[in-house]
């Protein structure tokens, strides 16, 4: 099956390389992206990448980004030449099965430390934005992403986490500064004990399990909610975008962008802009 992604990817990326890029559209937003892949993809993915990084400066301006990589290989090197990207070694992140417990453990205790700004954005190479808009969302919560789908959880994790959030989509979501601040001592006092699950992925973590069992985080840190959500980010609550009839700043995954595509609610404005 045709990645839908790539395939809009490959077509607008001359474009992308080719247009001028405005001033970042505010200055409290940085952009973080992981680049982990320990086999081919590394390499061969390298134009999606560049194409989700072009494409939220297109839309955001000449946003701050810093690419997360483990190595350094010639294809990154000239993938990313003349884009003013900063790249960031973690070697330490393996990608594959180890990226799932590495990089959540390491986004919980060390973003933070990385970010000089207010609010980070982060992306992926099948999720960014797809419109103008960032501003926004600026400052107005601590976390805002794409719903998840409501009722998912099982009865144990209804159980033990009573003030989970349904908003939390990891892969393109704005967060601030101060929510990972809380969330790494909060994790260093304590929850460094438990053994790596699904309540330590960062997004859950974020905004299920400290909510749920932190009074402090809870009552301090906004996240924002469905209905607010809906318009920052599609996933795979489509049900939910089709009640509210949604026009998502951006998306994350072939199938919600698929959908988008189908719409035509959004990614035709390049097609639109070029023709």
């Amino acid at each position: 099956m045709t990645d839908s992604v790539i395939a809009w990817q490959r077509e607008n990326l001359p474009f992308l390389r080719a247009c001028g890029v405005a001033p970042a559209c505010t200055d409290q937003v940085s952009v973080f992206a992981p680049w982990l892949w320990m086999d081919e993809r590394f390499d061969t993915l390298l134009e999606s990448l560049l194409t989700a990084v072009l494409a939220t400066r297109y839309f955001c301006g000449n946003l701050k980004v810093t690419v997360i990589v483990n190595r350094m290989t010639p294809a990154l090197e000239k993938c990313l030449e003349n884009t003013e990207v900063e790249l960031f070694m973690a070697p330490h992140i393996r990608g594959g099965s180890g990226a799932g417990r590495e990089l959540n453990l390491d986004s919980i205790q060390n973003m933070h430390t990385r970010v000089d700004t207010d609010y980070f954005l982060t992306i992926q190479h099948h999720a960014f934005p797809i419109r103008r808009g960032l501003n926004a969302f600026v400052g107005r919560f601590d976390y805002i992403a794409a719903p998840w789908k409501f009722g998912k959880d099982d009865w144990i994790t209804r159980c033990l986490l009573h003030h989970r959030h349904d908003v939390g989509n990891g892969a393109f979501s704005l967060r601030s500064r101060r929510i990972h601040e809380m969330a790494s001592w909060y994790f260093r006092r304590k929850y460094k004990l438990i053994p790596f699950c699904y309540l330590l992925i960062d997004d859950y973590f974020l905004c299920k399990v400290l909510p749920s069992w932190e009074r402090k985080y809870r009552e301090t840190i906004k996240i924002a909610s469905p209905e607010e959500a809906v318009e920052f980010s599609l996933e795979e609550n489509v049900t939910f975008y089709e009640q509210q009839n949604a026009h998502p700043f951006g998306f994350h995954g072939p199938v919600a962008f698929t959908r988008l595509l189908a719409d035509r609610k959004t990614p035709e404005i390049l097609t639109t802009v070029q023709g």
